[in-house]
């Protein structure tokens, strides 16, 4: 019997999820957050793992450098993705990790528990929700102007009173951009900004 652990903040998505697993897997636990989740994947107690990409902190980059972070585990666990988040960018960022199956919570059920099977199963799913996403036209990562002239100038480590002064705005206004360019690329604080501008290189 395979073993199955959940990683979701809310519980009342939590309780869905479980109804959709079928009952030869054995649910053996639903957790809200990272660091148990990592001593369960450590002590390799973990066959399929459902997880969302934040847990009760909100923050999504969190989820993917988790999944990063544990690249080495993916070759035993199936990662199955059940997620809310539609930032493009986290998204693409998402694609780009070892999940077999990324499924978007806003799919029809039908397409969620086809997913879930096929995760269980071993085989490859993408959400026809994030695909569209990904290759809207309408849905690229939008930046302001002025919000990527903040980001420049933090990239080339300049302070929000510099950068206040350089631009002719206000300090308040600064970090008002600066809060909104954070808010789409789910980063946490300062550096984690500063870590998604280089590591991801984002085009400025």
């Amino acid at each position: 019997m395979k073993n199955l652990v959940l990683m979701e903040p809310h519980s009342f998505t939590c309780m869905a999820i479980r109804a959709l697993i079928p009952e030869d897997v054995k649910v053996r636990g639903a957790l809200k957050g990272f660091p148990p989740l990592q001593s369960m994947l450590d002590a390799e107690m973990i066959d399929i793992l459902v997880m969302e990409i934040y847990d009760t902190n909100l923050f999504p980059m969190d989820g993917i450098d988790f999944i990063r972070n544990n690249s080495q585990h993916w070759n035993n666990v199936t990662l199955i993705v059940f997620t809310d988040v539609e930032n493009i960018f986290l998204i693409r960022e998402l694609m780009k990790c070892k999940a077999r199956v990324l499924i978007s919570k806003k799919d029809p059920l039908e397409c969620i528990q086809h997913a879930v099977n096929k995760g269980i199963t071993g085989d490859y799913y993408c959400s026809p929700h994030l695909l569209s996403v990904v290759n809207s036209d309408d849905n690229e990562l939008s930046l302001t102007s002025s919000e990527l002239r903040v980001m420049s100038l933090l990239l080339n480590n300049n302070t929000p009173v510099e950068i206040s002064e350089h631009l002719g705005v206000s300090y308040k206004t600064v970090q008002t951009h600066k809060r909104n360019v954070m808010q789409k690329l789910g980063a946490r604080n300062s550096f984690g900004l500063l870590k998604i501008g280089y590591q991801y290189k984002v085009k400025l």
